[in-house]
């Protein structure tokens, strides 16, 4: 019988033994896995030398952030004194003169 224009023999001929078959499998597996994938290994070195900004950068923006969340807990201080102001100015019966010089001033 043929198949595909080819008789069977001339198939059975390019197939690979049993022995030959398992001494590639056993030499395959004795092999590291790293060197079978060294393109990707390649792939991540590159974009890691190529990206190394963008680390710096999520380090400037925590940065950023912290500074900017003191500020605002300073600014949120400074406007609970002046509300404080405010109420004990209008508490202790102060003119209204005072109370709208410390609403300007805050």
């Amino acid at each position: 019988m043929s198949e595909g224009g080819r008789s069977r023999s001339s198939l059975s001929s390019n197939a690979l033994s049993r022995t030959a078959f398992s001494q590639r499998t056993n030499l395959s597996l004795r092999m590291p896995l790293f060197s079978k994938d060294d393109a990707s290994r390649k792939y991540t070195a590159y974009w890691l030398r190529d990206n190394r900004h963008l680390y710096s950068t999520n380090i400037q923006i925590c940065h950023l952030i912290s500074r900017r969340e003191v500020q605002i807990d300073q600014n949120q201080e400074y406007a609970q004194n002046c509300r404080k102001a405010i109420n004990d100015l209008q508490n202790s019966g102060g003119n209204e003169a005072l109370i709208r010089v410390a609403e300007i001033m805050s």
